[in-house]
């Protein structure tokens, strides 16, 4: 069930706690630039690595599932979710694993936070008015603000570069594609209109381009278009489930997992789909990957 339900909110779109193992390092080390969820240790916990694959180490322990990582504006902070109360909630902590501090409160689930660019807010999705909807919160937890209203699912949510709009999945159309929205939650806008599911949005650094998931070939494909909806371009072409992109903060690559090779490890390429290189080799599954 723990698998099924990881890879079902991977495609559709997962009070102060004890205290995470602190990670040591080697003195100079560079800090590791990729943070990811990985069942390798028997359930989904938090994993960092260095943006080569190398340097990969556990920031969570604990039996629950925390998972869908995201690293905060400044480097400092990782936002997650997690159901070691019960239900998911979205909790933040130290970028070392310390400190885990919940910034959701409710008997429904919270999933896929993903930070303001001033790193004052988070945006994230949930069930908590009985219908999955896109919600804003504090980081200390107040001021929950409902974005979103239709009869429909509404999914992993992300900001802007800029700060001005939200873009999300949804499937408001009786398919899921891609929109974008203002931080209010007005000036809707349908971003992509095919047949097939588009999903997991992700915008480019410069805020020109974002990056998604389509089934729009027959399997789930790895593919990018200009912020306004035009120019979409597959860059992925196998016949696997690639999904979950997210960009390197120069815009240059694009981290995404894949299980090309039987189950799902962590892949990086360039932006233009070329040098395809796997970054993780276990025989678990990994995903969500977030790049500072």
């Amino acid at each position: 069930m723990k698998v099924m339900k990881f890879a079902m909110v991977a495609l559709i779109g997962l009070a102060v706690a004890a205290a995470g193992p602190a990670v040591a390092r080697v003195a100079g080390a560079p800090a590791p630039s990729v943070v990811f969820t990985s069942q390798r240790d028997g359930n989904f916990e938090i994993y960092v690595m260095n943006a080569d694959g190398s340097g990969q180490e556990r920031l969570t322990d604990n039996p629950a599932d925390d998972s869908f990582p995201t690293w905060s504006p400044d480097g400092k902070k990782i936002a997650f979710m997690t159901d070691r109360d019960g239900n998911y909630e979205i909790y933040i902590m130290n970028a070392d694993g310390t400190d885990p501090v919940r910034v959701t409160t409710s008997k429904f689930n919270n999933w896929t936070p993903a930070w303001s660019p001033d790193g004052a807010k988070l945006v994230y999705t949930s069930n908590r008015d009985r219908n999955w909807e896109v919600y804003t919160v504090n980081v200390d937890g107040t001021r929950p603000q409902r974005l979103t209203t239709s009869s429909a699912g509404n999914y992993h949510p992300v900001w802007s570069p800029d700060g001005k709009l939200i873009a999300f999945e949804s499937y408001r159309t009786s398919n899921y594609d891609i929109w974008v929205m203002d931080t209010a939650g007005g000036r809707l806008k349908q971003l992509t209109k095919d047949r097939a599911a588009d999903q997991n949005p992700a915008w480019s650094p410069d805020g020109k381009k974002i990056v998604f998931t389509s089934a729009r070939d027959g399997n789930y494909e790895i593919y990018v278009m200009n912020a306004d909806g035009t120019s979409q371009k597959r860059l992925t072409n196998n016949t696997a489930t690639d999904r979950q992109p997210t960009w390197s903060r120069d815009g240059k690559k694009i981290f995404y997992s894949t299980n090309i090779d039987g189950n799902f490890e962590i892949y990086s390429m360039n932006a233009d789909g070329s040098e395809q290189t796997r970054l993780t080799d276990d025989g678990a599954a990994d995903g969500s990957p977030s790049v500072k």
